[in-house]
């Protein structure tokens, strides 16, 4: 079987032709260049949301753990301890009614703040509560 070799040549008129035909060369360079900058930010900000619901399920969790204990007689400064120890040592811990007595429900919530986004765009402020009824 033989294979033939065929020259190919083309004339400057026809490149200028084939160049009036996709005149927007280099187009896709400048949209990639418009459009990065937006996508990152998308990117960013998606991981930031992800960051922030983390952190408030860290908050949630803290908060059921610290009315777990708190039902079994333990002392405001331990539920704070575990909460802090849970959703990190910048949570609030706060108990509600202060004093409450057996055979009452009582309620127990968290709160941390978290920054936002990739240029910390402000704190957001994260809660999570529990209540929990105390055996008489």
């Amino acid at each position: 079987m033989q294979h033939y070799k065929r020259k190919i040549s083309i004339s400057d008129s026809e490149i200028n032709t084939f160049s009036q035909l996709v005149p927007d060369r280099g187009a896709v360079t400048a949209e990639l260049a418009v459009a990065l900058p937006g996508v990152v930010l998308l990117l960013l900000t998606i991981l930031g949301l992800g960051a922030a619901f983390g952190t408030q399920m860290r908050v949630s969790d803290a908060a059921r753990t610290a009315a777990r204990l708190y039902s079994v007689s333990a002392g405001l400064a331990d539920i704070t301890a575990v909460a802090q120890q849970v959703a990190g040592q910048s949570a609030v811990v706060e108990l509600l009614p202060e004093h409450p007595l057996p055979g009452e429900w009582a309620t127990i919530t968290v709160r941390r703040s978290a920054s936002f986004g990739p240029a910390n765009l402000g704190p957001l402020l994260l809660s999570g509560s529990a209540t929990v009824w105390l055996e008489p």
